[in-house]
């Protein structure tokens, strides 16, 4: 990925709809696998958990509890209006469906994969996965949406469902400040801080190595939390520094002989959503 458009197609919108309905914006995952009629997507079991907090009340175990544990009423019914997806390309927008989903509360990671059988090839994006991460003092990126919604609500429409989002990425860049292998305030999985302040929107998006302009943005991890109390008027401003975490992925990256390469990620307390029934 070189440019803005590029960006904008590996990324989507997490979307939920609240009890009266009302949809609501969650947060921001990003494609790490396009196929023709399907992607797979990365973003931060946080965002997940908001979720559910939206559909069914505030979470009845403790962080800590093992998946074994939990019980099925603590997944996420993937059922379309409980969770969705918006995908882009270019000034086109689709609605898309979570056919699976694994979490891991631990590394605040969860993969998802989206449905696009209706529209087959809509899918027209996807973020390289970096072999290595950050250090101390390098220079880093976080991407993700910051959005407005406006609902029927506000405008005139006939249709009860209609709704108009206005969507724009936003790229903050600055510094790993510290780097925590056993986990760090929200995250308990390997993690890295910065001095990058975050937006809501942005929890889930992808953490880039920043390098030159014109070089592909390679994936280390993803927005996970941002300690800074900073109100939204400071976030803007570029002179006040953030506290943000992010959470690094636990993966693993092969290369064949012929340049393929193929991604692992590593989850130790994974937690399978449902599939929808046909």
């Amino acid at each position: 990925m070189r440019d803005i458009d590029d960006v904008r197609r590996g990324l989507v919108m997490l979307m939920t709809n609240s009890r009266n309905n009302r949809p609501e914006p969650i947060g921001t995952g990003f494609i790490i696998k396009r196929f023709d009629k399907t992607a797979i997507v990365v973003t931060a079991t946080h965002n997940l958990t908001a979720i559910k907090g939206i559909q069914f009340g505030p979470a009845k175990h403790h962080p800590s509890a093992l998946p074994e544990f939990i019980g099925k009423d603590q997944t996420l019914n993937l059922i379309r209006p409980n969770i969705y997806a918006i995908s882009f390309r270019g000034e086109k927008t689709k609605s898309c469906q979570v056919l699976w989903a694994v979490s891991d509360e631990r590394s605040d990671t969860a993969i998802l994969c989206l449905d696009c059988r209706d529209e087959p090839g809509f899918f027209d994006g996807e973020f390289l996965i970096s072999e290595r991460n950050p250090q101390v003092g390098d220079m880093v990126g976080l991407l993700g949406f910051g959005q407005t919604l406006e609902t029927q609500d506000s405008l005139t429409s006939a249709d009860p469902n209609y709704y108009r989002m206005t969507t724009r990425v936003v790229l903050r860049v600055g510094k790993v400040s510290e780097v925590h292998p056993s986990g760090h305030l929200l995250c308990r999985g390997s993690c890295v801080s910065t001095n990058i302040p975050v937006f809501p929107g942005m929890s889930g998006g992808p953490a880039i190595h920043f390098t030159s302009a014109g070089q592909g943005m390679e994936v280390f991890g993803l927005t996970c939390s941002d300690s800074a109390l900073l109100d939204t008027e400071s976030r803007f401003n570029r002179l006040k520094p953030g506290r943000s975490t992010v959470a690094l992925l636990d993966r693993q990256v092969s290369i064949d002989a012929s340049g393929s390469r193929s991604i692992a990620i590593r989850m130790q307390q994974a937690l399978v959503h449902p599939t929808p029934q046909a």
